[in-house]
């Protein structure tokens, strides 16, 4: 077993991110609707990371290459909140019937709207560390 392989042989891949990815803290709500308009079906479970130009989730369904989907990032705990249009760039089968996806931006956050996001995720972890506790890409 390779040093990036977990122990149900998940082989995990090398690290290609253009930008550092933030983890979220508790208390952080998303909700990602397929379609332009956004208002198709909300297909999220889970906000895994995210960055300035875009995140990874853990969505219901399979999700198509390039379909267009709004990323909505809420706070429990405050007003805080964030919309986006963004594209599926990649995705994967997760345990359990459900899927990673990848998700690009279709602009990238400014450099306050990036800042205040941080602001509500843990500090940055090893993602080689995180692949191999997790056994998620």
């Amino acid at each position: 077993m390779s040093e990036l392989s977990n122990a149900d042989g998940f082989q995990a891949q090398p690290d290609r991110r253009r930008e550092h990815r933030w983890e979220p803290r508790g208390g952080v709500e998303v909700v990602c609707k397929v379609g332009d308009s956004g208002q198709g079906p909300d297909v999220a479970l889970a906000l895994l990371d995210v960055s300035a130009s875009g995140a990874r989730l853990l969505v219901r369904d399979a999700p198509a290459l390039g379909e267009a989907v709004e990323v909505c990032l809420y706070t429990t705990s405050g007003p805080g909140w964030f919309r986006q249009a963004a594209r599926v760039v990649w995705s994967v089968a997760a345990r359990g019937g459900h899927y990673f996806a990848g998700v690009r931006f279709e602009a990238a956050l400014a450099s306050e709207e990036a800042e205040a996001l941080r602001q509500l995720c843990r500090p940055e972890a090893s993602s080689v560390a995180r692949q191999e506790a997790t056994g998620q890409p």
